[in-house]
């Protein structure tokens, strides 16, 4: 190996005196110049402003998440504006941008910051991360870049760019390949301008060490970075191998009273989509019939019984870890049927009052998961047809 890759390489296992200022002095030169205009960025450091651009910002692009900030911010101005409004009204803001557990920490932790610290975000790292929804690497993003603290912000942007510069071997997901990318990270960090070092890293990876088509010759530290230099950019980072996503059937019961009002049903806090609100209905077994899996889950969920009267086009929508396939059926609730009793928990039980009949109209103003907002247009025509079964 070239003595020049065994150095590279030796700032993860033995300092090399040279290397930190040779990666950090141009990267912070570069970003100075270059960095993105965003309106959490300036001399002036809201940390209510920061906090929220880097939950928005878990998961989510820039682009798609600007608006959303613009519109929460104007909507929440402070931290103590987030913390008296309802869950209800901060989840509708939110809809659309999914992975509404941030919202619901968010909320929760404004609360807790309003309430224990008179509405000013703790000042360390060690202490944001006592607060819900606050992770290692947001919390030393906002205490770096808002209180100079040093300590590195290490994501995903992060982890790629060091695992280039470096070629680490092991997967950026095993506890190795992290330790080693930590090590970097902690090595390499301007500790006069954390705030600044760890940004700048983050610019990199986001408009640069870019996953699928680097921009290798315009990178301000390619001159310290192995993978450049052998032209294995795109072997690295190392990940583990990934599982295959399943794929799950759901039918969802959209049931409507003799006065035409629709039932709808709160998703509980502790679960995924937790606090949204959704039509009943749930996975289909083997082998079921979706009208059956649609009447079986009604029941379990409410304690209703229903004629299906009509059926909506097949819903499909990708999460994360899963993808749904959802069937919408047209229910009518039964003379007979007795009063709803919620049960939609994992384990069988639920709140009484976690429902409400509603009129067509004011569907969406309520905060559902998106896979049930593809249904709203589906219904909107179903109903504007008047077929229905008989």
């Amino acid at each position: 190996m070239p003595s020049s890759e065994k150095d590279a390489l030796s700032v993860v296992y033995e300092i090399n005196p040279a290397m930190p200022a040779a990666f950090r002095e141009p990267l912070i030169e570069w970003f100075q110049h270059n960095q993105r205009d965003l309106p959490w960025r300036g001399t002036d450091r809201d940390p209510y402003a920061v906090w929220l651009s880097e939950i928005m910002l878990q998961q989510t692009r820039v682009d798609q998440m600007l608006p959303f900030y613009r519109r929460f911010l104007n909507a929440y101005p402070t931290i103590c504006s987030l913390a008296s409004a309802s869950l209800d009204d901060v989840l509708l803001l939110w809809e659309g941008l999914g992975y509404y557990s941030r919202c619901r920490n968010l909320h929760k932790a404004a609360q807790i910051v309003c309430e224990n610290h008179a509405g000013v975000l703790p000042g360390s790292a060690t202490e944001l991360e006592t607060l819900p929804g606050i992770g290692p690497y947001t919390a030393a993003a906002i205490a770096s870049t808002v209180y100079g603290e040093v300590r590195p912000a290490i994501d995903g942007n992060v982890k790629r760019v060091l695992s280039r510069v470096f070629t680490i071997e092991e997967s950026i997901d095993s506890t190795d390949g992290l330790q080693k990318v930590a090590e970097a990270a902690a090595r390499l960090i301007d500790i006069t301008y954390p705030g600044e070092f760890n940004e700048s890293m983050m610019e990199l990876g986001a408009t640069i060490c870019l996953p699928r088509e680097p921009l290798c010759p315009d990178c301000p530290v390619n001159t310290v970075c192995t993978a450049f230099r052998t032209g294995t950019q795109m072997d690295f980072p190392r990940r583990s191998a990934r599982k295959k996503v399943p794929t799950y059937e759901i039918a969802v019961a959209i049931v409507f009273d003799v006065s035409n009002r629709i039932f709808i049903q709160r998703r509980p806090e502790n679960g995924m989509l937790g606090g949204l609100w959704e039509f009943p209905g749930g996975k289909r077994k083997a082998g079921e019939p979706l009208e059956k899996t649609c009447l079986r889950e009604l029941s379990e969920e409410t304690g209703f019984s229903a004629t299906i009267t009509g059926e909506l086009d097949t819903v499909r929508h990708a999460y994360s870890h899963l993808k749904v396939k959802i069937s919408p059926f047209v229910c009518r609730l039964d003379e007979q049927s007795p009063p709803a009793r919620i049960s939609i928990s994992e384990d069988g039980t639920g709140t009484p009052g976690d429902f409400r009949w509603i009129e067509i109209d004011e569907i969406r103003d309520f905060a559902f998961p998106r896979a049930n907002r593809k249904i709203f247009t589906l219904l909107e025509h179903y109903l504007e047809s008047g077929i229905e079964r008989t």
